[in-house]
């Protein structure tokens, strides 16, 4: 057997990605702070805004599973979903307006971003009154301020 076909079926990861990850090991705990801090800031903002029908955030007391986060998790987690009282026209509309949040994405990419598919949250095992009638967006922060992202969702959220 060749040497190259041996390597076409290496199970490892390279050594440039193994030495990107080991930096990045040193600031995990940071970032993971920012990541978890920016997400519950968004999720109270969101819970107080009258365009918004519901918001699912275990770390928010209007969560069904609140008590046992509290007692099982150290943070809330960067991710979250939430519907609007205008559904998922209101829910399109209202991703094309936002300019520091991206639309789509991969959650192993670095920045914010927002999916509009009801099948990211667990409305159906947490159903709450309304969140049939609205579209769930998904949403997770890494790196960016959290005033900056309130800023941008309650700039979109005034026309929804």
């Amino acid at each position: 057997m060749r040497v190259e076909s041996l390597r076409q079926h290496e199970t490892t990861i390279s050594p440039q990605a193994s030495f990107l990850i080991l930096c990045g090991l040193n600031t995990l705990a940071l970032r993971m702070d920012q990541h978890c801090n920016s997400a519950h800031a968004l999720a109270l903002t969101l819970e107080a805004h009258p365009s918004v029908a519901w918001v699912r955030y275990p770390f928010l007391n209007s969560h069904p599973d609140h008590e046992i986060a509290r007692r099982q998790m150290s943070d809330g987690s960067g991710m979250f979903a939430f519907g609007l009282q205008s559904g998922a026209e209101g829910a399109t509309a209202m991703m094309g307006r936002l300019r520091l949040i991206r639309s789509g994405g991969n959650l192993a990419e670095v920045g914010s971003f927002i999916c509009g598919s009801a099948r990211l949250t667990n409305a159906v095992i947490c159903p709450l009154p309304g969140a049939k009638s609205a579209i769930a967006l998904a949403m997770t922060s890494y790196d960016e301020d959290a005033e900056d992202l309130v800023g941008d969702l309650l700039m979109t959220l005034d026309f929804a």
